[in-house]
């Protein structure tokens, strides 16, 4: 009996020692700590690269309610899915993929197009990568990549 609790000890041991690296991550898993890309639009009725008026595409929320917090840690699609977005924004800054280009591209120009607004009405579509960062008391934007004006209509996909 002794022998049995013995292995029944030791198979707990092993299974939480292969359990462990999942419950408390490395932090080495990090390459570098860096500012998270901004994702802005444009809409314009010309394919002009300067004085247009730029939105945050789907900005942080300033306060969640504690209620939805929680049920946030357990299913938060739009959450998701802006994380991926930002992986899209991180990749087209480290490889200019145009993969992810074409990503950022239609998921701004699918919610414009879904949503109730005038601006739809626009012929031009543009993005550009915004990074913030902390000097002393100060924030200062960086704009690290601006895309080209693509037409809007054809980005809409429905």
């Amino acid at each position: 009996m002794d022998q049995m609790a013995a292995n029944f000890l030791k198979t707990v041991l092993n299974s939480f020692r292969l359990l462990l690296p999942a419950i408390v991550p490395s932090w080495r898993f990090f390459d570098e700590i860096a500012p998270s890309p901004r994702v802005e639009y444009a809409l314009s009725d010309k394919n002009l690269n300067n004085n247009l008026n730029w939105i945050e595409f789907r900005p942080s929320p300033s306060k969640i309610h504690p209620i939805q917090l929680i049920k946030n840690l357990f299913w938060n699609p739009a959450r998701n899915e802006d994380l991926f977005l930002v992986s899209c924004a991180e990749r087209l800054l480290a490889y200019n993929s145009e993969h992810s280009e074409n990503e950022l591209f239609n998921r701004i120009a699918t919610e414009i197009g879904n949503s109730d607004t005038i601006e739809k009405q626009s012929q031009f579509l543009q993005f550009r990568l915004v990074l913030l960062e902390r000097s002393g008391s100060e924030l200062i934007q960086t704009t690290a990549y601006q895309s080209e004006g693509r037409p809007f209509k054809e980005q809409v996909v429905s």
